[in-house]
C-alpha cells in the first residue's frame, strides 16, 4: 500500500513487479473510494478533483493481486 499527497494535480500512479519480468503485467486501474475526489485512468494516472481522500486499487489481469493506493487531495 502507497500513499501520496496532492494538490489538485495529475499523478502517475506505478505498480512495480517482482520479480520484474514476471508474467501478466498487465493492470486494472479503479478508485475503491472517494471518486467523487478524484478519478484514474486506464493508464493509472490520478486526477485530483476537489480536497479530499482517494483510494485507488491497481489488480492484476488475472486477479490474483492487487495494491492500493491512498492519495489526499488538498
Amino acid at each position: 500500500q502507497g500513499q501520496y499527497r496532492i494538490i489538485r494535480q495529475d499523478i502517475q500512479l506505478e505498480v512495480v513487479f517482482s520479480p520484474s519480468n514476471a508474467t501478466g503485467q498487465d493492470v486494472t486501474w479503479s478508485v475503491t473510494r472517494g471518486s467523487l475526489y478524484g478519478s484514474v485512468d486506464n493508464r493509472g494516472v490520478f486526477t485530483g478533483i476537489e480536497s479530499g481522500f482517494s483510494t485507488v486499487k491497481a489488480t492484476t489481469e488475472d486477479g490474483m493481486y492487487s495494491a492500493t493506493y491512498r492519495i489526499e487531495i488538498m
